[in-house]
């Protein structure tokens, strides 16, 4: 899954939940593979 990414605003949407996450949002986030609001797993292999 790819989401679009706004590199001038510094965030990107999260492919499942379709919430923008900005940089300050993985400040004190981990694991940084999951997306801090839903946590969806970014690298998880679909089966």
């Amino acid at each position: 899954m790819a989401g679009l990414v706004d590199w001038n605003e510094r965030f990107f949407i999260c492919p499942d939940c379709g919430e923008p996450i900005y940089e300050s949002d993985w400040l004190n986030w981990w694991p940084w593979k999951r997306c801090p609001i839903c946590d969806f797993d970014f690298f998880e292999e679909d089966e």
